[in-house]
């Protein structure tokens, strides 16, 4: 009777004699014989390669890795098997290749389960279909290295192109959500790659911008499906995380760390206790969503920190009765003696200037924080703020925000660097304080300018009584309280954060006339006696904020979006000419200010947009 060890020899004879078809079937007979001879399978698999019987040969190996037979003979024709496996694959039409090669696809999984043209099937396949990310997530699990051996590398490049003009389009077509999901698998294949980074970081900043005004408007629901959103691209993101716990304390679900619950309405005062350090002031006018926001994130800031020397204060510029009745609920934290707060309401509008003074006098503490109702505090903001004031006492902080190449939150985007009026550039240190010259007038005034954006300056207060007269009607009057505390203070001291700490949220138009600011008001402001600078000085200011107005007259920013007032014209020519320009230059001023006007009219109609505020 013939044995499996004949039919195994008949076989290697007919393949010594070329008859490699023969010499298979020779050996599935020993392979009858005996279904665990090895070395059966072993040669087996050498002529379905030969015979470009791919899916056979794979069963063969597979067979062989289950009775643990591995030598450098097997392994070598095994890799071939796989080899040819993977090019067939990949020869086949994109979209086609897994359901026409299912089997297959299957047995080179079995044997190779990281397999690289295998992933980029997949992976192509899903791209293909518009699943973007999961095609991406299916090629990051290949090995770096095996994605960018050839022939792959151009595939993975061809990929990788395809996939963030994927993501660009849905950032660009309002949908930040998929675009964020997109650049986040992205940056899984490529964390090195500036570009995909910057503009994840601009996905992740426009999807936390539409989820605080989805917040601020009490849309929790919205807003904690964009925050989850952000968290599962990003798992860990602080800002995230941060505004859904907010959002899951407003809703009731979270408590501020070692609380267990809100504190109970009580008729009993808190103790009497020494000034605070520190009053956040929140100057507001009919925004009752933003400002229940903004002091909620506040609130939920300050009970972490554990300290009872944080006052925050609100007043509310003789808005309707919704602002006071949707903030008043917070007194009772107050009342509780969780967190110190206020609310006052002006008897009658007082106008920006007049609010942010009011601000200002109903102050009690050594430093205030000026801060608008709809800026967004970054998480840890108030701790940080707090040890720098008790470590340094500085009489200047400068809040530091977001870098805005699409928001990176935790790049800075103001590195210290100044320009005085005389054009001298000074360089500002970081995470430390510096001493101020208080007689060097040129650096004072680069530093007051830089606080024009109202929320990121904290300052001392040093002084009481201020001519409050040079402050009203130039819409910038929290400038002039800047510039009072340095002049009043004898060995001024400035503190630039090493850290970003609050955000702009530039959801609608400047509430006061932005031309008017810049070209007279701010002139006003300098040349008063309380501000205490030379005519020069005051006239190189003029200039140099003219220039900042042209800047978004030349059509850099919408017109719509940050002007609402139609600019004077000759008005305009006049002071352009008043504060030293030349005749050339102020035509050329002119000619953009006629371009202005006209692309105003165009898309901006009337001039009044749709939404406008005012403090």
């Amino acid at each position: 009777m013939t044995s499996a060890d004949d039919f195994v020899s008949q076989g290697m004879e007919r393949y010594r004699g070329g008859d490699i078809a023969a010499a298979a079937a020779a050996y599935r007979l020993a392979l009858c014989m005996d279904p665990a001879s090895a070395n059966a399978f072993h040669l087996l698999s050498i002529c379905e390669i030969q015979l470009d019987r791919i899916e056979p040969a794979l069963s063969c190996f597979r067979r062989l890795e289950a009775v643990g037979l591995r030598h450098e003979a097997i392994e070598s024709n095994r890799r071939v098997a796989v080899q040819k496996a993977s090019a067939v694959l990949a020869s086949l039409p994109p979209g086609k290749a897994l359901a026409e090669a299912a089997s297959l696809a299957g047995a080179v999984l079995a044997l190779d389960p990281g397999n690289p043209v295998l992933a980029f099937l997949f992976g192509g396949d899903d791209i293909d279909r518009g699943f973007v990310p999961r095609g991406l997530h299916r090629i990051a699990v290949v090995p770096a290295d095996q994605r960018r051996r050839p022939p792959l590398l151009d595939a993975y490049n061809r990929i990788i192109v395809a996939a963030y003009d994927h993501g660009a389009g849905l950032l660009n077509g309002g949908k930040p959500v998929e675009a964020l999901l997109t650049f986040a698998a992205l940056a899984v294949l490529e964390p090195g790659h500036g570009q995909i980074a910057s503009t994840l970081a601009s996905a992740i900043r426009r999807t936390l911008r539409e989820a605080v005004e989805r917040h601020q408007s009490a849309d929790l629901t919205g807003a904690v499906a964009l925050y989850d959103a952000i968290l599962a691209a990003v798992p860990g993101h602080p800002e995230a995380s941060h505004l859904r716990r907010l959002a899951d304390w407003r809703r009731g679900s979270w408590r501020p760390a070692g609380r267990t619950e809100r504190p109970a309405p009580s008729t009993a005062h808190p103790p009497e206790t020494s000034p605070p350090v520190l009053t956040i002031c929140i100057p507001t006018y009919n925004r009752p969503d933003e400002l229940v926001f903004q002091v909620e994130n506040l609130m939920a800031q300050v009970l972490e920190t554990g300290r009872r020397d944080i006052r925050i204060l609100v007043s509310d510029n003789c808005s309707d009765e919704r602002v006071e009745r949707s903030v008043r609920i917070f007194e009772r934290w107050n009342r509780a003696g969780a967190v110190l707060f206020e609310y006052h309401r002006n008897a009658r509008n007082l106008g920006y200037d007049g609010n942010v003074m009011a601000c200002f006098d109903r102050c009690v503490s050594g430093h205030i924080w000026i801060l608008s109702d709809d800026d967004y505090v970054l998480p840890g903001t108030v701790a940080r703020l707090c040890a720098v004031i008790d470590a340094h006492s500085p009489t200047l902080v400068f809040l530091n925000e977001p870098r805005d190449m699409g928001g990176v939150v935790g790049g800075m985007a103001f590195d210290g660097t100044l320009t005085t009026p005389a054009g001298t550039m000074v360089r500002l240190p970081l995470g430390r304080p510096l001493s101020l010259d208080a007689g060097d007038e040129q650096l004072r005034a680069a530093v007051v300018s830089h606080s024009f954006w109202l929320s990121r300056s904290v300052f001392r207060k040093s002084f009481r009584d201020y001519d409050a007269a040079d402050l009203s009607g130039t819409s910038v009057a929290h400038i002039g309280l800047v510039n009072l505390s340095l002049v009043n203070d004898r060995q001024p001291t400035l503190y630039l954060t090493d850290q970003p700490m609050v955000m702009n949220m530039p959801h609608s138009v400047f509430s006061h006339n932005f031309i008017e600011v810049f070209v007279s008001g701010m002139h006003r402001l300098y040349g008063s006696p309380t501000m205490n600078f030379s005519p020069g000085v005051v006239r190189a200011v003029a200039r140099e904020n003219f220039r900042f107005l042209e800047r978004f007259i030349d059509g850099t920013h919408p017109p719509h979006m940050t002007m609402r007032y139609r600019p004077r014209f000759f008005r305009l020519v006049r002071k352009k000419l008043e504060y030293g320009a030349g005749i050339g230059e102020t035509l050329r001023f002119a000619r953009d200010l006629l371009k202005y006007r006209a692309s105003f009219r165009i898309r901006a109609g009337t001039g009044q947009p749709a939404k406008s505020t005012s403090i």
